[in-house]
């Protein structure tokens, strides 16, 4: 399983190669760091396909890390100057702390970047990197997220009627083109193992739209049980989603490896098709 987060070492070193490629020796002058974590951090992100090697010593950034960084908001970092201006306003007429606001307008910049998401999704993508210190996930979400999100311009909130999986919608403009022909954003090196969130993994695999779609709803389920056998998921989702491969069994192959990929879901038994998952937020912290 990988994190769906990075550490602030990793991303700084991803920050410092957003316009230009960076040595080894940029980094060593302008980094408070060992080298030799420096090096181990290089490594990783490139074993994770986010960095590339280019002439000589030098790291340029690839297109997937670009994608992490936008995706996976900072902690410490501001998305204020990306949020539209009669959002912005909204937001600082809400009595918020600073770090509940900064959580709003992140939540809010994931939506705005997806353009849809299941309320599964935006926890997943926001929570861990802005907790605004509230110590759970649900009560993140009830307490300090859902209605201030809600009554943001140009999202609507999921239609109250128990259907499942929850779908948010923003409805402005929008900061990535959706492809006419698919069910999602079109994600550049999808074989990175390496993800910025659940959402930004099962965009990433080498899924049909049906199945994208199925995983997602596969994921929502999971995300409100936290812990649930294959049988339980599929029997919850496959009927209202299809996936148009030849039999369950395919499909439960398959979600299972793509589960396999994907942050902050783990294994938690295994006994013939009683293949157990869990899931939680704080799994992904590194």
């Amino acid at each position: 399983m990988s994190s769906n987060t990075l550490d602030e070492l990793g991303r700084t070193i991803l920050e410092t190669a957003v316009d230009d490629p960076v040595t080894t020796a940029d980094l060593g002058s302008s980094l408070e760091a060992p080298r030799d974590a420096v090096n181990d951090r290089l490594e990783q992100l490139v074993d994770n396909g986010l960095l590339r090697p280019t002439d000589g010593d030098a790291y340029e950034l690839t297109e997937n890390g670009a994608r992490l960084l936008e995706a996976s908001p900072a902690e410490a970092g501001d998305n204020r100057i990306d949020t539209p201006d009669r959002v912005e306003a909204a937001i600082e007429t809400l009595s918020l702390r600073p770090d509940e606001a900064a959580a709003v307008r992140n939540a809010f910049s994931f939506l705005r970047y997806w353009g849809e998401a299941t309320t599964a999704e935006i926890v997943d993508g926001v929570y861990t990197e802005t907790p605004a210190e509230y110590e759970s996930a649900d009560r993140w979400w009830e307490k300090c997220v859902e209605e201030r999100l809600g009554g943001l311009p140009d999202v609507h909130p999921p239609p109250n009627d128990g259907s499942v999986p929850e779908r948010w919608r923003y409805d402005g403009e929008l900061t990535v083109d959706i492809p006419d022909d698919e069910d999602g954003r079109a994600v550049t090196d999808p074989s990175t193992s390496s993800f910025g969130s659940v959402r930004h993994g099962i965009e990433s695999l080498d899924l049909s739209p049906a199945e994208r779609t199925a995983a997602r709803v596969a994921f929502a389920v999971l995300f409100e049980r936290q812990r649930a056998t294959m049988a339980t998921i599929l029997e919850e989702t496959s009927e209202a989603h299809p996936t148009e491969l030849d039999s369950s069994d395919e499909w439960a192959d398959r979600l299972e490896q793509t589960f396999d990929s994907l942050p902050g879901i783990e294994r938690t038994g295994e006994a013939d098709r009683a293949l157990e998952w869990a899931y939680s937020p704080s799994a992904a912290t590194p």
